[in-house]
């Protein structure tokens, strides 16, 4: 899975490498969010890379990736990109509860690399409750909690 990121980042450095019409020599940063190491994120987080400088539109789904357990293809479904505030914000589907990912944007053009991982909530205990309630009114449903008929022969007033 570590395999596919380098290669991923290989293929961006290969790009990065011809100037591209690219006039400036200072580097633009990047700041992912979530921050590298952090836990407990919501499913639903907003995927985001704050750039030092402009980028310009169309960039971002070049060299912007989210991966699960670091495997591609990416999560992004689409991308936004503000002109104004340089941020790119990866769409993605509702992430996976307790699960791992990595958010990475490649070295291209005057940009530099950036690599965050973070992982998700583990699903709620409220969630958890839903669905063992959930489970048990099934099995009411199926009749199987109906009540015992006494054995034959067997006195209730006698054994109360």
């Amino acid at each position: 899975m570590k395999r596919k990121i380098a290669m991923f980042f290989a293929l961006a450095a290969a790009a990065a490498a011809c100037s591209c019409g690219s006039s400036s020599n200072s580097l633009i940063s990047t700041v992912l969010a979530p921050a590298d190491g952090a836990t407990n994120q919501a499913i639903d987080v907003a995927v985001t890379a704050t750039f030092s400088g402009d980028i310009g539109n169309g960039t971002a789904d070049i060299i912007m990736g989210l991966f699960k357990d670091g495997v591609q293809p990416s999560l992004c479904t689409t991308f936004d990109y503000n002109d104004n505030s340089h941020v790119a914000t990866c769409n993605h589907d509702p992430l996976e509860s307790d699960a791992s990912y990595t958010v990475t944007v490649a070295p291209f053009r005057n940009i530099r690399a950036a690599v965050s991982n973070f992982t998700t909530a583990p699903a709620p205990a409220a969630m958890q409750l839903l669905e063992e309630k959930q489970a048990h009114d099934e099995y009411e449903e199926d009749g199987f909690d109906s009540e015992i008929e006494p054995a034959e022969g067997f006195d209730e007033e006698e054994w109360q």
